[in-house]
């Protein structure tokens, strides 16, 4: 495991085997790269949403691994390059972004959705439209808490949202 990355997190015997475990059983190697997917924060996140049941996080894992790849994330960021005029008219109409961090040195997410001017973005973007920029805006937002995790020494997997209804 690298306790670099858990630093803060302080877990026990017991969820440092299970995390193990979880790992081999993925067939995750110990120098995974710290991506967002496959790395020890990430499988904390798993392990613990599902309590501490292995065959629950593990269930849980290999579905996201079977979105992921259904979906198609690794070219998501091809999407975003041939569709910026796109991506940009999202962004004029749907504000939300990244304004500092919490004391706890989350980031701090300003989501401005009662300005959305719903009429015209319906008219203007499409349903899979928002969806492949939801997903890209995600996959930055995940190397946002990857960065704050380097920057501050410490584990950083979550955020504090602010929504403006």
């Amino acid at each position: 495991l690298d306790m670099n990355l858990l630093k803060g997190i302080n877990l026990n015997d017991g969820q440092q085997k299970l995390l193990k475990q979880f790992k081999e059983k993925m067939g995750i190697p110990e120098n995974a790269p710290f991506d967002g997917v496959q790395d020890d924060i990430t499988l904390f996140r798993f392990l613990s949403g599902k309590k501490w049941v292995l065959k629950d996080a593990v269930k849980q894992y290999k579905s996201m691994l079977e979105w992921r790849k259904k979906t198609k994330i690794h070219e998501i960021y091809d999407w975003v390059e041939e569709n910026k005029a796109k991506c940009e008219l999202i962004r004029s109409l749907y504000p939300i972004g990244i304004f500092g961090t919490d004391k706890e040195s989350r980031p701090l997410l300003y989501d401005f959705i009662g300005h959305l001017p719903a009429g015209r973005f319906a008219k203007l973007i499409t349903i899979e439209d928002f969806r492949k920029y939801h997903i890209h805006y995600l996959e930055e937002l995940s190397k946002i808490l990857r960065e704050q995790t380097k920057r501050v020494g410490k584990a950083v997997f979550q955020i504090t949202a602010v929504v403006d209804m």
